[in-house]
């Protein structure tokens, strides 16, 4: 296979978007108040976590340990070089977590590409149309089975300061995250596609 890299050819990057009209990336949550854009999107993500009842505000069971959080903020670009979004995430401090206390086994899905190949050429033998979903908020539909406790974020804990948050489902950050979600996104596809094959089984019935 011929490609750029090997024959030399490198078309550069052109940027048609003012350096000035992206938002500066703050530093520290200190500094994004400040700006309205990454405070709209802070309190977005929050309300993302309230309404997905992935947080509990509860007091701290004595001797249970309490994990740290931080605001991480991120702007992604078009092609083009203009602003297609600002991103704030709320990240808890997993580096804190006990083995066998807080969490239990981590997971690291690794993709093959073997995989990915033989999917296509399925897709392109069948004539098939391919569609890519985005899932918003993905880790925050992980379930955890064990009792995980947090700090309220700063800048969101001025009503009840002494209080802290129980996490009922997987935030970005955790160690059990990516196997919290892994087990949800497999066993939901798991029962739509056993959904799928007894309904078929029944219109087969049906039409005999």
């Amino acid at each position: 296979m011929i490609t750029c890299a090997k024959v030399g050819t490198h078309k550069p990057k052109v940027y048609h978007a003012s350096v000035d009209s992206i938002p500066l990336i703050p530093t520290s949550v200190k500094d994004a108040p400040l700006s309205s854009v990454w405070l709209k999107v802070m309190r977005e993500e929050y309300n993302a976590l309230l309404l997905n009842k992935t947080l509990t505000l509860t007091h701290l069971p004595s001797g249970s340990p309490l994990i740290g959080c931080k605001w991480i903020f991120k702007t992604k670009l078009n092609s083009d070089g203009f602003l297609q979004r600002s991103n704030a995430r709320l990240v808890s401090k997993g580096s804190n977590q006990t083995s066998g206390v807080d969490y239990a086994e981590t997971f690291s899905l690794v993709v093959r590409h073997t995989t990915i190949w033989l999917i296509l050429a399925h897709v392109v033998s069948s004539r098939w149309s391919i569609h890519h979903i985005e899932f918003n908020n993905a880790f925050l539909n992980g379930d955890l089975q064990e009792c995980v406790f947090m700090q309220q974020p700063l800048g969101f804990n001025v009503v009840a300061p002494h209080l802290v948050y129980r996490l009922n489902k997987a935030i970005y950050g955790l160690k059990q995250a990516l196997r919290s979600w892994f087990l949800k996104l497999s066993t939901t596809l798991l029962y739509f596609c056993t959904a799928q094959v007894v309904e078929s089984g029944q219109r087969h019935v049906d039409r005999q």
